[in-house]
């Protein structure tokens, strides 16, 4: 019996030395698994961010954009006087745009013409010359020769307004009269305006009031 009890002694302390000394030691801990050749994660909140600094727009000057094609250029005239064409090119150039002048042959604005129309022969055209006489108008004559010849002329006004009123004067008394524009052959002006926004140029800019004017989309080479 005592055999026994000392045999169960020894158990008892064999595994009391394992329990101390032998024993791995156990942890409540969680073994994190192991993501070894894997690139690390990085928040959003962890990137440097790259700073952007502030949009720039830039406006092209007229030489940029002359050079890069962009080139805009309108037509103004004909000028029939030299010194209206000077005066609408000086109000341009106020403007900031390029101006540049070309004389050459073309039509030459007279004036505004009132007049009858062209009547079949010289003895009908008398007859509405004395009528307007017998009217109290005196001062007409009958075209003699070319495609208006035995029209009456009442007169070339310089203004519409003038012209206008011309008329209404012949219309009260009954006759029916008419404005044309007149023409001759002669030299005129134009002017070639060139720059930013010369597209949406318009005659009301010239600062002069030249009938018969006109622009037009593009400037001859040269």
């Amino acid at each position: 019996m005592r055999n026994f009890l000392l045999v169960l002694l020894l158990i008892n302390l064999g595994i009391l030395a394992w329990y101390h000394w032998l024993r791995e030691p156990y942890t409540n801990a969680p073994v994190a698994p192991s993501y070894e050749g894997l690139p690390n994660l990085e928040l959003a909140g962890d990137q440097p961010v790259e700073q952007s600094g502030p949009q720039v727009f830039s406006m092209k000057t007229g030489e940029e954009l002359l050079n890069a094609g962009v080139t805009e250029c309108r037509r103004i005239g004909p000028f029939s006087k030299a010194d209206d064409a000077q005066e609408a090119a000086r109000t341009l150039q106020g403007l900031d745009f390029s101006v540049g002048r070309r004389s050459e042959p073309g039509q030459l604005f007279v004036g505004y013409w009132v007049n009858i129309a062209a009547a079949e022969d010289r003895a009908a055209a008398e007859v509405i010359t004395d009528a307007l006489r017998a009217d109290g108008v005196t001062d007409f004559y009958i075209v003699p020769s070319g495609d208006d010849q035995n029209a009456i002329s009442l007169g070339v006004f310089s203004e519409l307004g003038r012209a206008q009123r011309r008329l209404q004067q012949l219309s009260d008394r009954g006759f029916g009269a008419q404005v044309n524009q007149r023409y001759r052959d002669g030299e005129v002006s134009w002017l070639d305006v060139s720059g930013f926004g010369a597209d949406n140029l318009n005659l009301s800019a010239l600062g002069v009031e030249v009938a018969g004017l006109e622009i037009r989309d593009r400037c001859p080479p040269g």
